[in-house]
């Protein structure tokens, strides 16, 4: 099981940073308590093969602006696989990036152009996904288990929890 950070987690993760709606006051020292206790088994992205899962996606406008961040930093190489790339970061300064909320969500002033791995709206990612990747994300409700794919790219919509019944969805992966 790979656990991966979402919206949600990161008020608990890094209070008081990265407010996110439906923070509770009330369950933040339990909640605080098990993440920090847990923190190494949480990442921002798991990667098997060119298949990417984050929380809400990756697309190529917001890698544009990451990569040069990143290489800055040096935490780029094209040699390591890009969720190592990301859980990298998430240890540095470009969490903020990473992290980063889009004016799409339209959530306490956020002006960003385009939105982070974390909060990605599926209108950033819909129709500029990741070159040469199978993303599969969650992040925005939908009322199903969605595909886009083109050449040899794809993005998996999966948070349709609450519509198609809480079921499990299977990918079979070469």
């Amino acid at each position: 099981v790979e656990l991966l950070i979402g919206n949600h987690d990161t008020s608990y993760f890094y209070f008081p940073n990265f407010p996110c709606q439906g923070f509770r006051a009330e369950a933040r020292p339990a909640l605080e308590m098990i993440f920090n206790d847990n923190k190494h088994l949480f990442k921002v992205a798991y990667q098997y093969k060119n298949y990417l899962w984050t929380h809400a996606g990756v697309s190529n406008k917001w890698l544009a602006e990451f990569k040069p961040m990143a290489i800055e930093r040096g935490i780029w190489d094209d040699k390591f696989p890009l969720a190592d790339i990301l859980n990298m970061a998430n240890e540095t300064s470009l969490r903020e990036k990473l992290f980063q909320k889009s004016g799409k969500r339209m959530l306490y002033g956020d002006t960003d152009l385009v939105g982070g791995i974390i909060w990605s709206d599926r209108s950033e990612t819909r129709e500029d996904y990741l070159d040469e990747y199978n993303q599969i994300v969650g992040h925005t409700s939908i009322n199903r288990n969605t595909t886009i794919e083109y050449n040899g790219s794809s993005i998996t919509y999966i948070d349709s929890l609450h519509s198609e019944g809480g079921g499990f969805y299977e990918l079979n992966i070469d």
